[in-house]
């Protein structure tokens, strides 16, 4: 049987502690992952992913299982993708630098579907995120701008990878 298993490696010119934060706080959460993100009991996030392409999943929850260090996000029938964080070598500017990692084992086939391509649109919109630029949930789903990894639903066309960032260049 083969392993379902796929990851997505994504550097990124900030810190652990920085990363670890946007991937367990709700409000910074609600700027790279989803549009709804609620607290539940300890370090337990309710996340909804209507608006968000992860194939067979709508609903999430979001754990922490290694503080500071690694956070699973249980999709329910879909499997699961879990979240690592690790220092990498800083910059040549000094600046620090982490490696997020998400590795998701999907439960069944439908869940496999463009698995890959979702997560890394979400380790992108994390990086941008980080570089103060949020999704912006209310012009992704009025189809004014297109979520990376996502098919039109009219035409079924793949995004081109332009993001609803909020914010310019700068």
């Amino acid at each position: 049987m083969e392993s379902r298993i796929r990851s997505v490696s994504r550097l990124l010119p900030f810190g652990v502690t920085v990363v670890w934060d946007a991937l367990t706080d709700p409000v910074l959460l609600q700027g790279w992952l989803a549009p709804e993100v609620r607290p539940l009991v300890g370090q337990t996030l309710a996340i909804a992913l209507d608006a968000v392409p992860l194939p067979g999943a709508s609903a999430a929850i979001m754990r922490s299982i290694e503080p500071g260090r690694a956070a699973e996000l249980d999709l329910g029938a879909a499997g699961t993708v879990r979240f690592d964080v690790v220092e990498a070598e800083p910059f040549a500017s000094g600046r620090g630098a982490s490696t997020c990692t998400a590795t998701a084992s999907p439960a069944h086939d439908l869940a496999d579907r463009g698995l890959v391509a979702a997560l890394d649109a979400r380790l992108e919109a994390l990086h941008e995120l980080l570089r103060g630029r949020p999704v912006d949930w209310v012009a992704a789903s009025t189809g004014d701008v297109t979520l990376p990894g996502v098919q039109d639903r009219d035409t079924g066309v793949p995004g081109d990878g332009r993001a609803p960032w909020r914010g310019t260049d700068g």
